[in-house]
């Protein structure tokens, strides 16, 4: 498999968990269990509080205007894709949770480890692929940062990074990968609770129950499905199924499996239900050059993964 459809399968990994996880937001997991015994198969399983099925929320579209912004200055530039974030909420979008919008006109917050920098930090692992794990790791607290000053958020940020992009690099099976992030952990002197973490999705460990919107539950979680599962959608069910931070959850799984199963491995149904929100619709018309183009996510994801591989 070519690297250019793992970076695609990255980006479109997190626009599925992003539309597949919102319908069990905020929802318990065993109520889900005795709702839906099969599972969540559908992006349109559950009315959604949010939108409408298959539309991306944040998640998605923060994810893409990073992406856009990175591929506008032809690298990374944090002020740059402040003022992205910003252009697309001066739109008024519905889909944009009130204590994110907060942060973004505000100031980051300092003691609250959150999953919000997580769940968008996708783009950071594509355009990685070819650069220094030093490198990934300076843009992917600069990402952080914004939103989040918690350490926990930031090294959770980087190691999500470093494993999309050496998923990419596809050198080989999960359970590498894995050994890979251990290592450089402790080359870079991560959290040992971060690290501790990634120990116990190796050994199989179900992640205990932290707070809903935790970057470390939504990294381990992610960690632990990727790693005991053998398919992209195996690993979103058990994701999705968690509820809680559902949505934010879902993405951080579905950009990290996606990046290691390529865009082929994610199934069409899904893929085929995405839709744009009506703010990123408008938003795109008017500043980027996907204006004259047809706004279908998995032709964007394709054509930024190509470019952000490039860079």
């Amino acid at each position: 498999m070519e690297a250019k459809q793992r970076a695609a399968g990255a980006l479109l990994g997190l626009f599925v968990g992003d539309a597949l996880g919102i319908q069990a937001e905020g929802k318990e997991e065993k109520n889900l269990l005795e709702e839906f015994p099969q599972g969540l198969g559908e992006l349109y399983s559950i009315e959604r509080d949010w939108g409408e099925s298959g539309e991306l929320t944040d998640s998605g579209v923060l994810g893409i205007l990073l992406s856009l912004s990175i591929i506008f200055l032809e690298g990374y530039d944090a002020d740059h894709v402040k003022a992205t974030y910003r252009k697309w909420i001066k739109l008024e979008p519905t889909l944009l949770r009130p204590s994110l919008l907060q942060m973004f006109e505000g100031t980051p917050l300092t003691e609250c480890e959150n999953n919000y920098a997580l769940m968008r930090v996708a783009p950071i692992g594509v355009v990685g692929t070819n650069k220094t794990e030093k490198e990934i790791a300076s843009m992917a607290e600069a990402e952080c940062v914004m939103t989040n000053l918690d350490q926990t958020c930031i090294d959770a940020n980087k190691v999500l990074s470093w494993a999309i992009a050496e998923a990419i690099r596809g050198e080989g099976h999960t359970f590498r990968l894995a050994n890979y992030l251990v290592a450089t952990c402790k080359k870079f002197g991560i959290e040992d609770s971060i690290q501790q973490a990634i120990q116990r999705a190796m050994d199989g460990k179900h992640p205990p129950k932290g707070e809903q919107e935790s970057a470390l539950f939504s990294l381990e979680l992610a960690l632990y499905a990727f790693l005991h599962t053998s398919s992209f959608e195996e690993g979103m069910g058990v994701v999705v199924m968690k509820g809680g931070s559902a949505n934010a959850n879902a993405s951080v799984y579905g950009a990290l499996a996606g990046a290691f199963y390529g865009d082929e491995g994610i199934p069409s149904r899904w893929k085929e239900e995405l839709e744009v929100p009506e703010t990123l619709a408008r938003y795109i018309k008017k500043q980027t050059t996907f204006r004259r183009q047809n706004l279908s996510l998995e032709f964007m994801a394709e054509s930024m993964a190509e470019k952000l591989l490039q860079l």
